[in-house]
């Protein structure tokens, strides 16, 4: 499917119930578990098979039925990566962890929160491409949108904060 363009395309526009059943395939798992892709996103069986599979992440992330989908999942967490106020702005942070990152927070209109890396690859280095929060907003960003390509984490993720309340919202996978 990815090596084929027709097909991709397809794929990415295919309904919540077709896009369930195809991941689930490209994962290595039964599609007859799977309703759609809501049932796909509500399983840690489903998204720890998703994480090992290069072709179902992608498929995922190339599907905007599958992006809502893992956006409402009931698997997401939230995470704090900073422990005390001017941790990590001097100098990087990182964070080891294997998921999809969903939504970034800042915690403070200051923006001061900027994903660098994830796992080997060097995120752009201009600050609106990398900028994990909303400029002048203490509101979550939608990084999954923003970033689709960037937002599976299969080890760490590399970034600068300064506030406590910097966050994260993702699937532990």
């Amino acid at each position: 499917v990815k090596a084929n363009e027709t097909a991709s395309a397809t794929l990415a526009g295919a309904t919540s119930a077709v896009m369930g059943k195809a991941v689930a395939v490209l994962a290595g798992l039964n599609p007859d578990s799977y309703a759609d892709m809501a049932a796909v996103a509500a399983s840690q069986t489903a998204m720890a098979a998703v994480i090992n599979s290069e072709a179902a992440r992608t498929a995922l992330v190339s599907s905007s039925d599958a992006r809502k989908a893992l956006k409402a999942s009931s698997l997401a967490v939230e995470m704090s990566l900073v422990s005390s106020d001017g941790q990590y702005w001097n100098s990087a942070g990182t964070k080891t962890m294997r998921g999809l990152i969903l939504y970034t927070k800042a915690g403070n209109t200051d923006n001061a929160f900027t994903i660098t890396k994830v796992d080997s690859t060097t995120l752009a280095s201009n600050n609106n491409a990398r900028n994990a929060a909303t400029s002048g907003s203490t509101g979550y960003k939608d990084w999954l949108e923003a970033f689709p390509n960037s937002s599976w984490v299969l080890s760490s993720i590399t970034f600068y904060a300064y506030y406590r309340t910097t966050k994260i919202k993702y699937i532990p996978c």
